[in-house]
């Protein structure tokens, strides 16, 4: 692997039209898609934040705050500019686009990371397709366009990998610092970096890392990289100066031994929470214990080692999965790079997985497929491929692949959330196949809502998957059964009214993760109801 030219003209242009399109893209889609199950937590939680400066509520979610403190910071500034409160559950259809805005950074980082990492590993052809693939990416392009963290830490993953494959060679500096600062920011950006981040520099520090780059990372520059990252994530998210209530609960029930003593007199005086690792802690407790996911048509009460690799065949484009098709039969020789080879690891890693509840949870191991992909078929192009005609064939190859996914992401706009691909059905058949963020991830409430005024309903029932203050607001009515103590079907006639319409959020009908008895009967008493609309990520019945 060699030293890229560099940049022409062309390589501006394709990147500023890329960028400009796909931002433009997200930009719309961001004004249109109601809020989802995660954003007003965020934004809530953020807001508080900057107000107090701590991150206490963040890190006993185990969020990390370096994208929501990006998104809320021009909310932020508004309230101080105004000299009054925000509030998000009144003003959030007016603050979400604001914050959704700010992810854009984030994005434009993602993309110029797709473009120098392939095109270092590929050469210029390979950095240009991948960063019109990446951008072109159903499921990139959506998540982008929304106030999440998952776009944020994908784009701080590639820019790693990218400065380390620079830095192989250079000073101290740019060989660890750099990576290291890098390594921070995606930490900062969400917890599961801390799993992410060692596989990627596993790859990149491999013995035969030296057929790529002549060098490789040695283990102290590792060590010094996870340091300087560790660093930056406490320095940042500091500490209110507290004690740990759980951890004094726990030190106070030790039975009377050595050491039980002065355990509990340093629970009581360790004034240091939160913190990051109380973040971190929390995120690991929850990829531990998981919990059920729906897969495939049927829920399953725990994680089941399949469940990324469906979600993959079912989400990622046709245009990617045709093309690593291409690859895998006509580019063999060029499979073996590391953008590949990270993703075919973090593939491996996804199949155990335990928090199965959509393919963004896995975004890092599709942005390196992309970049790899576009590495190996458009490699720089030797004198007897150019003789032969074998540059131009495969140019025509990457060329029709491009169209296809550009017409996916037009055609999946601005939906791009219930995004299927053909070979499973199309997104018609997403509320079956899937559910959560693979689909209905709560962002259907103003669709439905023009589909209410256009027929002059004035009150809508509603059981709904998703977190949106419009939901307590004309004409809905907010009936979350799966919260009651024991839902029956007279509780939701007698609710919703004889001859009313009841909208259904998809993932509850299909996927709802309350399996008590009669919560199930319910479900299947409304799937045996007339279906008199599907309204984006809901289904709408007429009540007997």
């Amino acid at each position: 692997m060699t030293t890229p030219p560099r940049w022409t003209r062309l390589d501006f242009t394709w990147l500023l039209a890329v960028v400009g399109l796909s931002s433009a893209a997200c930009l719309a889609s961001g004004a249109e898609l109601g809020a989802t199950f995660d954003e007003p937590f965020y934004i809530e939680k953020g807001l508080d934040g900057w107000r107090t400066g701590s991150y206490r509520a963040l890190m006993r979610a185990g969020t990390m705050p370096l994208p929501v403190d990006a998104q809320t910071l021009p909310i932020y500034l508004m309230e101080r500019y105004r000299g009054y409160p925000v509030e998000p559950v009144r003003e959030m259809a007016d603050i979400l686009p604001v914050a959704r805005a700010m992810t854009l950074p984030f994005w434009w980082l993602l993309l110029l990371s797709s473009f120098r990492l392939a095109r270092r590993v590929g050469g210029p052809w390979a950095g240009r397709f991948a960063v019109a693939f990446t951008a072109f990416e159903p499921n990139l392009l959506a998540h982008a366009a929304l106030a999440t963290t998952d776009i944020a830490s994908t784009a701080a993953l590639l820019a790693l990998a990218e400065s380390v494959l620079r830095g192989r060679t250079s000073a101290w500096r740019r060989r660890v610092l750099v990576p290291g600062i890098w390594y921070g920011f995606a930490l900062l950006c969400k917890a599961s970096t801390l799993l992410f981040a060692p596989l990627i520099l596993l790859v990149l520090a491999w013995p035969f890392a030296r057929t790529w780059r002549g060098t490789r990372p040695r283990l102290v520059d590792l060590f010094q990289m996870a340091g300087i990252a560790a660093a930056l994530l406490f320095a940042y998210c500091g500490s209110d100066w507290r004690t740990q209530n759980s951890f004094v609960k726990w030190a106070e029930a030790l039975p009377e031994q050595p050491g039980s003593a002065e355990v509990r007199t340093a629970a009581r005086s360790l004034k240091i929470f939160p913190n990051a690792g109380e973040g971190l802690a929390m995120q690991i407790k929850h990829n531990v214990r998981g919990h059920g996911c729906y897969i495939l048509g049927a829920w399953n009460p725990r994680a089941v080692w399949y469940y990324f690799p469906v979600v993959f065949s079912q989400k990622l484009s046709e245009a990617t999965l045709l093309l690593l098709a291409f690859a895998a039969v006509f580019r063999t020789r060029w499979l073996v790079n590391p953008p590949l080879l990270i993703a075919l690891l973090l593939f491996a890693f996804s199949l155990s997985c335990r928090v199965q509840i959509g393919i963004r949870l896995q975004f890092p191991c599709v942005a390196f497929l992309i970049v790899g992909l576009a590495a190996a078929v458009a490699p720089p192009f030797s004198v007897s491929e150019r003789r032969s005609g074998g540059d131009v064939r495969l140019k025509m190859v990457l060329g029709a692949s491009l169209l296809a996914a550009l017409f996916t992401a037009a055609e999946s706009h601005p939906r791009g959330l219930r995004y299927c691909n053909r070979f499973w059905g199309g997104a018609e058949r997403t509320p079956e196949l899937l559910v959560d963020s693979n689909g209905d991830w709560g962002q259907g409430l103003p669709e439905l809502k023009r589909w209410a005024d256009g027929r002059g309903i004035e009150r809508l029932p509603v059981w709904y998957y998703g977190a949106d203050p419009a939901v307590y607001r004309a004409p809905f009515e907010m009936h979350q059964i799966n919260h009651w103590p024991s839902p029956t079907v007279a509780e939701v006639k007698r609710k919703v009214g004889a001859g009313g319409i009841f909208a259904v959020g998809v993932s509850l009908l299909n996927g709802c993760p309350d399996r008590r008895p009669e919560t199930l009967n319910v479900i299947a008493w409304l799937k045996g109801l007339p279906r008199i609309a599907s309204v984006g990520t809901f289904a709408v019945f007429q009540i007997d």
